[in-house]
């Protein structure tokens, strides 16, 4: 019993005075997500729902209201300026698929958010980290061009396998760009590449689909890739 009751009293004596107790560990936010996706590219849904985890905490921790703000530039995210929406202080527990309702959002629109929650005893969380997404192409109207590609030889029959074409467009930048997209869609596998260098290190892509009914089409951001000459 003498070396029991020494053993507690070692351990006591390794907690450090003035040591905040478990109930007072601050919320925090952690997994935004949109969509599913983490900072996503080419969302082609008209209003995209967000979600995020609270990180864990003591027993009967909970989320009682929630803020989330968008913005349509990194610089007024960083000054709380919600200019796409701001929903002020929302009272729910929802954190999983809350729809964005703030002002319309245009093809090509990056959207910078982030958000932070109160808990059971109306104690509000820091801001989460900066988040991130940006729309794809919204209007089939948007759509303009046409195909391109090798055309099949004559008496040749459809499904015969033809050489892969390879194809180039060689142009020029007055100065780079404040943002560059490349809205792929290709009618089978494909790799894009800038300058000699892969855009990306995907494979198969984009994913397989009925041509009869659909073709589908990948987002990529060359904005911040050592892709474009400075």
């Amino acid at each position: 019993m003498r070396l029991l009751i020494a053993l507690l009293l070692a351990v006591m004596m390794l907690v450090p005075a003035g040591s905040a107790p478990l109930e007072q560990t601050r919320l925090a936010l952690e997994g935004l997500s949109c969509e599913y996706l983490v900072d996503p590219l080419g969302i082609d849904v008209a209003k995209p729902r967000l979600s995020w985890l609270l990180t864990p905490g003591p027993r009967g921790r909970r989320q009682s209201a929630y803020q989330i703000l968008v913005a349509s530039s990194l610089e007024n995210l960083r000054k709380d300026r919600g200019d796409l929406w701001n929903p002020g202080k929302v009272p729910s527990g929802q954190s999983t698929f809350v729809t964005y309702d703030g002002r319309p959002l245009q093809s090509g629109t990056r959207c910078f958010w982030k958000v932070r929650v109160w808990d059971e005893g109306d104690r509000p969380s820091p801001w989460s980290r900066t988040a991130t997404w940006s729309m794809g192409v919204l209007q089939e109207s948007e759509w303009y061009g046409r195909w391109i590609g090798l055309s099949r030889p004559a008496g040749v029959k459809e499904g015969t396998p033809l050489p892969f074409p390879w194809l180039r467009k060689t142009f020029e930048l007055r100065q780079k760009p404040r943002q560059a997209t490349a809205y792929v869609n290709a009618q089978g596998y494909y790799e894009l590449y800038i300058n000699g260098r892969k855009v990306d290190d995907h494979v198969l892509a984009p994913a397989v689909s009925d041509f009869s009914k659909r073709n589908l089409y990948v987002t990529h951001d060359v904005t911040i890739k050592p892709l474009i000459n400075k």
